[in-house]
């Protein structure tokens, strides 16, 4: 079985590399789901690789969590 896979929006990239790979915080809809955000790589081609996909509220607590980390 075949996995649909929509980007909706793209917040950002966090990282890249010289060979045109970029890892990005987006939001996705898996087969036609309601969507989530998702962490990834991309290839320079713009095709998903494995990552995680996070809930509105996962998202959340990770930024309490990121603000709460004295960099």
């Amino acid at each position: 079985m075949k996995l649909e896979y929509k980007k909706i929006k793209e917040y950002g990239i966090l990282s890249g590399d010289h060979d045109g790979w970029k890892k990005s915080f987006t939001l996705e809809s898996w087969n036609g789901n309601p969507p989530k955000y998702g962490i990834r790589n991309f290839s320079p081609q713009g095709e998903q690789l494995k990552g995680i996909t996070l809930t509105h509220e996962e998202v959340v607590r990770l930024k309490e969590i990121l603000d709460s980390i004295d960099f």
